[in-house]
């Protein structure tokens, strides 16, 4: 089979490591917001659903392909699963996790004093 290449497999567990980050902060985020575990789940798994599967091309609506590119998960992940590690990808999944988790630190921190 030949030797193996560290750079793809080394930038996929760094893309799978960030990803599953910010997937885990947002539903954390949404879980803040909500009083039911059901509720939270429904929504966190359709906007990752949303995430992981919107490009510039799949989805007939107005909206221009560069921001659809721009929000979407495998977009960001697809160049790391080739080795191709950018601080722009890692920018990304890291303000999604520390605007998430930021969130709902202050969502839980108005819940306790309410």
């Amino acid at each position: 089979l030949g030797p193996l290449a560290w750079g793809p497999v080394g930038g996929g567990y760094l893309g799978l490591v960030l990803a599953s980050a910010a997937a885990v902060s947002l539903g954390l985020l949404i879980s803040s917001f909500t009083e039911s575990q059901v509720i939270a789940f429904i929504v966190t798994f359709l906007l990752l659903f949303v995430l992981f599967w919107v490009d510039g091309g799949s989805i007939p609506w107005q909206t221009p392909s560069a921001i659809l590119r721009f929000i979407s998960f495998d977009e960001h992940m697809s160049s790391m699963a080739r080795g191709l590690i950018t601080t722009r990808d890692v920018l990304y999944f890291l303000s999604i996790t520390l605007l998430c988790l930021m969130g709902s630190f202050r969502a839980l921190e108005r819940r306790k004093w309410a």
